[in-house]
């Protein structure tokens, strides 16, 4: 089990598509239960929180040590909220980075005193569904950023609010609700414009120093009409950040919709050519999702861009953690262009690497985009399949990374470490750590509901007693860990297995 540290800690830091919108919007905007659950939830938590400026408590439950974790999405609340609502979601709704990013996932070793550390460790276990046993090894991400006296860089930032029809009513009061409290984050030194788009975009206010009221004003008279054109909000914000840009504030377009554009870009590859030009100019993104019908798979790629993340806000909770506690997290990258070389060692081969934004596990080319900060320590894991024995050498890792500046620092250059990672030995169970393990479990059962899910949508047999297995490894797994983290996860597969066996 290795370490290698990185940087510094003080210096991390429209005749057929026309004809879709009118359906859509006249069909309803999908389960009405479940969006009066967001919007109610939403409201109410706005009623009493009050928030921060630029500043975050403690480590929230995760220890002395803060986290790092992988760009992209940053939950599975999507796939969580449809099955709440008796909806089986959709394989794109299961992606392992949103999975890693809601849990803290150690890797034991010295103590990290860097901007971003790296531990590695390995396991032998059988993949989900497997006899026999495969090689693993976990990357665990963390760092010594102090979360008690961290404070964000200055922003300036565009509000770009979706007002679609397909918005509706209840998704629109919610995001209006969300991109007010946005608004009351913001400090002194941040800047702040307001955009809205349907099938056009409107500049509804030009940078200037945050104000609640005004910004309150400004949304009172949207409503949802019209068509979606994501990229004209888009290219509108992004043009409002040009216009503002300082040496001394990052760059967020701050994108809020249902990810269900219509008119103009519509597919991944348009938005991901805009947004990685953007991101050459020091313009980064953050997409908040909102309604069972956003569109996960889209987001899913744009996410994997440089500088950008993505979440779902599902309700009052998820809202309140993602703008009272990690807000200042998701807009603070501490690293872009991680790229892991692994060489397996004779006889292995890689066959799966889980966790890379946008990236499918059987992909084995590794470039992580962006790594941010966060609070809980996150992963990426690799699937080493051909014999393992006890002790012996699982891979040579080669990590390269660009480190983040903060605004007015000069560009750091580039760090490279070498790691060897090795088999745990016999008497350690297959893990060499309990973070590892816990991972493992995480990365498996997810296997096994995307294996699932996979199946009831193909029309093919067997996706209840799929989940079944999924739900059966985690139970034994949470039993043998004694981590209450893992339990909301057995739920949620013990609720997905049911709405299986029910079809």
């Amino acid at each position: 089990m290795l370490e290698a540290r990185f940087g510094s800690a003080a210096c991390a830091l429209h005749e057929g598509r026309d004809h879709g919108v009118r359906g859509r919007c006249a069909s309803g905007q999908g389960n009405q239960h479940m969006k009066r659950w967001i919007v109610g939830g939403v409201v109410a938590w706005l009623s009493w929180s009050c928030g921060s400026v630029s500043s975050l408590g403690g480590g929230g439950g995760f220890g002395a040590e803060a986290g790092a974790t992988v760009g992209g999405v940053k939950d599975l609340a999507l796939a969580r909220s449809k099955v709440r609502a008796g909806e089986v979601p959709d394989v794109e709704d299961l992606a392992y980075e949103g999975l890693y990013a809601e849990h803290d996932l150690p890797v034991s070793g010295p103590a990290c005193r860097d901007a971003l550390c790296v531990r590695a460790a390995g396991a032998v276990v059988p993949d989900f569904g497997a006899s026999s046993s495969s090689g693993w090894v976990q990357l665990g991400l963390s760092s010594g950023v102090d979360l008690t006296t961290f404070r964000r860089p200055a922003l300036n930032v565009a509000l770009v609010l979706d007002n679609s029809c397909s918005m509706g009513t209840d998704k629109m009061e919610a995001v209006k609700a969300a991109g007010l409290k946005l608004a009351g984050l913001l400090g002194p030194d941040d800047r702040v414009s307001v955009v809205r788009f349907d099938d056009s975009a409107q500049l509804l206010a030009a940078a200037a120093l945050p104000d609640v009221e005004s910004v309150r004003r400004t949304l009172a008279p949207v409503r949802a009409a019209g068509g979606t054109c994501i990229e004209c909000g888009l290219r509108l914000g992004l043009d409002q950040l040009r216009a503002a840009k300082s040496a001394t504030r990052a760059n967020r377009v701050l994108l809020f919709t249902d990810a269900m554009p219509n008119v103009q870009a519509t597919g991944a590859s348009e938005f991901m050519t805009l947004l990685t030009q953007a991101a050459s100019e020091g313009l980064h993104v953050t997409v908040f999702g909102v309604g069972l019908d956003f569109g996960q798979a889209l987001t899913t790629q744009v996410s994997s861009v440089e500088g950008a993340n993505a979440v779902f806000l599902a309700d009052a909770s998820r809202t309140q953690q993602v703008f009272d506690q990690d807000f200042d997290l998701l807009v603070t990258p501490i690293a872009f262009d991680l790229r892991l070389g692994l060489t397996p060692a004779a006889p292995l081969t890689v066959t799966d690497v889980y966790g890379v934004p946008g990236q499918a596990p059987t992909e084995v080319a590794t470039t992580v985009k962006t790594v941010f900060l966060s609070r809980g320590r996150g992963a990426l894991v690799a699937k080493l399949s051909g014999g393992v024995a006890a002790d012996a050498p699982l891979a040579d890792l080669t990590l390269k990374f660009r480190p983040a500046a903060r605004p007015g620092e000069a560009a750091h250059a580039p760090k490279e470490v070498a790691l060897t990672v090795a088999a745990p030995p016999a008497t350690a169970g297959g893990y060499a750590d309990p973070g590892v393990r816990k991972a493992l479990a995480l990365t498996r059962a997810l296997t096994g509901l995307r294996l699932a899910v996979a199946s009831h949508h193909a029309g093919n047999g067997g996706a209840a007693q799929q989940a079944r297995a999924a739900v059966s490894l985690l139970e034994a797994e949470a039993a043998a860990l004694g981590d209450a983290a893992l339990q909301p996860e057995l739920e949620f597969a013990r609720a997905l297995a049911g709405l299986l066996e029910a079809r």
